[in-house]
């Protein structure tokens, strides 16, 4: 009769059943923490990082991005600048031939190659201006290394060039 009124011992989880149950919720917990915290630190650190400018705006950016003084006759500047971890630039301006000529050959574009294919260009659907595509006879080459320059010259109308230049670190 003492058996029937004592309370039976309910049997408990072996030690590696609690062990695994605390290591589950443990990594949901911080799991859903660690998304918490970056969604949170990227929208706030890098929301942003996309800028776009035109006029001389883009031309003062351009040159500083680029360390290097574009030509006084040089017009028409676009410039889209985006970044995270590494950035991306591209730039496009109209220059007279005349004097694209030269300032090219100052640049560190050693050879370029007439009408390769647009493999030195980097396409951006998004930007209205930014059409390297639609040039007939061009030249395009590449160089650096951290950032890495790629260069697009339009020489469809032969007295006045637009430049396409992508710029990137990585």
């Amino acid at each position: 009769m003492e058996k029937s009124k004592r309370k039976q011992k309910r049997q408990s989880w072996p030690w590696w059943a609690k062990l695994g149950l605390a290591f589950f919720i443990l990594v949901v917990i911080g799991g859903a923490a660690y998304f918490a915290f970056t969604l949170w630190a990227v929208n706030d650190v890098f929301r942003d990082t996309n800028f776009e400018w035109q006029g001389d705006e883009a031309r003062s950016k351009a040159e500083e991005l680029l360390d290097v003084t574009l030509p006084e006759q040089a017009t028409d500047f676009r410039m889209h600048y985006t970044s995270w971890l590494d950035w991306f630039a591209s730039i496009r301006f109209e220059i007279p031939a005349e004097v694209g000529t030269e300032w090219v050959s100052q640049m560190c574009f050693d050879e370029l190659q007439h009408n390769p294919g647009l493999s030195y260009i980097w396409p951006n659907d998004s930007l209205s201006w930014w059409q390297p595509e639609q040039a007939q006879d061009y030249l395009s080459g590449a160089c650096g290394n951290d950032p890495y320059y790629r260069i697009l010259i339009d020489q469809t109308d032969p007295d006045h060039w637009i430049v396409y230049i992508s710029a990137n670190t990585t």
